[in-house]
């Protein structure tokens, strides 16, 4: 899904799924069997379900995305004052921080949020 503009959706189960949005708006976005790729600029809210093999999150401006299940591998890039946080990541982390903003992500040994942990 590819779009500009003030944009608001929502999707089922996938085996895979690629949202690559400029502008405000909300998405709920279901289970992930396979690849997540995402990249929110401006306002955007993403609200992310279940588990997805590896995650692929971009956040530019003041945009966030919450993905409240758990990613076996994380590539997180922030800019600005955007917030991505995962409630857990099994595996390999990658993160930058460009600005204000923050990764959170949350590790099953320790159950808590950290930031570059």
């Amino acid at each position: 899904i590819t779009g500009n503009g003030a944009l608001f959706g929502q999707s089922g189960p996938s085996d895979s799924f690629l949202l690559d949005v400029e502008g405000c708006g909300h998405w709920a976005v279901a289970p992930v069997g396979g690849p997540l790729w995402m990249q929110v600029k401006g306002a955007t809210t993403v609200d992310v379900a279940g588990h997805a093999p590896r995650a692929s999150l971009y956040a530019w401006g003041s945009s966030s995305i919450h993905h409240t299940g758990e990613v076996g591998v994380l590539a997180a890039e922030v800019h600005g004052s955007s917030t991505i946080r995962v409630h857990l990541v099994d595996g390999q982390v990658d993160s930058i921080v460009d600005g204000t903003g923050d990764v959170l992500y949350g590790r099953p040994s320790t159950g808590t949020y950290c930031t570059f942990c």
